[in-house]
């Protein structure tokens, strides 16, 4: 049986009604995630000596595949 110590535990580690056991996602993929990042973070540059931003590289990965 729980103490009262544990239920406030798992009482203050549930979000509402979400207990703590249920995963909480904000992107439904992973495909909307890179996709928000890259809108985001398009201008900034990763390959210094390319010149190539996020976008850019997106881009490029999004032609290969």
């Amino acid at each position: 049986m729980k103490t009262d110590l544990e239920k406030q535990i798992y009482q203050a580690q549930c979000i509402g009604n979400v207990e703590p056991i249920e995963y909480m996602i904000p992107y439904p993929s992973m495909r909307s995630l890179i996709e928000g990042q890259n809108i985001k973070f398009a201008e900034q540059v990763i390959f210094e000596k390319l010149s190539i931003t996020n976008l850019k590289f997106y881009e490029l990965i999004q032609q290969t595949a």
